[in-house]
């Protein structure tokens, strides 16, 4: 087990383990809290994790060195009355190719193309969880753009600039992750985490779980399928997808139920998604089940009429998955 989560680790981030979080130095702003409902909405920043950047010096000689940068996060939290104490959920967004909205668009302060689908960090606060929801780079506060670039770029800047450094996009927005499961128990003082996310988020909380073994309970809406399947029907997908030699050096996507199990995991996906193919996702799910041979209950699969979208029967299911696993 730790040698395949080596390997995981280096071709997310080049190094052997993923690197340890400096001191964690929460920031509140507490003139950005907001209040829907039930739901105290409370604005924050830290640092991120360290992460390997490959430097050159005055001579031309490059080395590695570990850097860290600043995350804006919203913290959820709900009425005292419903209050799941303990629990607390990392909330993903996810892509759409909107990098002006992230952390806002699953807290319930701003709507996307998806509407209200999208609001399940709001919706677990409601429901009594303590939650967590940050901006993957590059989007919304993490946005960065000149006048020589659009908002498409930054992505791509990011590709270029991690690849050329031995790291991968996918790996920033794992070790962000471990970062949230950090400020959840050492700021928050919250030991049973869960995370959820679609589409982009959901691919992220599945390579989060297989990296870090706190994460205790995942659901992955829309954000599952094999490798091939994506290949062979020609999806695009977002420049975070595809990481370096993973099929080669790590193995189809399901591989990384082996390092995620016993932990229940929830795997939802539109029988008409055109972006991650229901058969890719089907066989992820029964290629991973014999990782669950001992414990069958802890990996749940729905497959949903419609398309890439996350419904609220969906949804709801999710919170019941949360409630009953975590």
């Amino acid at each position: 087990m730790d040698l395949r989560r080596s390997a995981l680790s280096g071709l997310l981030v080049g190094e052997d383990s993923m690197p340890d979080g400096n001191v964690i130095d929460v920031k509140q702003y507490p003139d950005f809290d907001k209040k829907i409902g039930n739901v105290w909405v409370r604005s924050i920043g830290y640092k991120s994790r360290f992460f390997p950047v490959c430097e050159t010096d005055e001579d031309g000689d490059t080395e590695t060195i570990h850097n860290d940068t600043s995350i804006p996060a919203l913290i959820l939290e709900g009425d005292t009355s419903v209050k799941k104490n303990g629990k607390g959920v990392i909330a993903l967004h996810q892509h759409a190719r909107d990098y002006k909205l992230g952390k806002s668009e699953v807290a319930g302060l701003k709507k996307g193309k998806s509407g209200d689908m999208m609001k399940y960090g709001l919706e677990l606060a409601n429901k009594g969880y303590h939650v967590i929801c940050f901006d993957f780079k590059p989007f919304e506060d993490r946005l960065v753009t000149d006048e020589k670039s659009d908002d498409y770029n930054a992505e791509r800047i990011l590709k270029q600039e991690t690849t050329v450094d031995g790291i991968e996009p996918m790996g920033i927005h794992v070790l962000d992750t471990m970062r949230a499961v950090d400020v959840m128990g050492d700021y928050c003082g919250i030991e049973d985490v869960g995370v959820i996310g679609h589409s982009l988020g959901g691919t992220v909380a599945l390579y989060s779980m297989a990296s870090d073994d706190r994460i205790k309970a995942g659901v992955s809406n829309c954000g599952v399928a094999t490798f091939d399947s994506v290949r062979n029907d020609y999806k695009i997908h977002n420049w975070a997808w595809s990481v370096h030699g993973i099929k080669k050096d790590f193995g189809e996507f399901h591989k990384l139920l082996e390092l995620i199990s016993p932990r229940a995991l929830m795997i939802a996906s539109g029988k008409g998604d055109n972006i991650f193919p229901i058969e890719g996702a089907e066989n992820v799910v029964k290629w991973g089940s014999k990782y669950y041979t001992e414990c069958p209950e802890n990996l749940k699969f729905e497959a949903f009429n419609g398309g890439h979208t996350f419904p609220e029967d969906v949804r709801n299911g999710a919170y019941k998955f949360f409630d009953d696993m975590l």
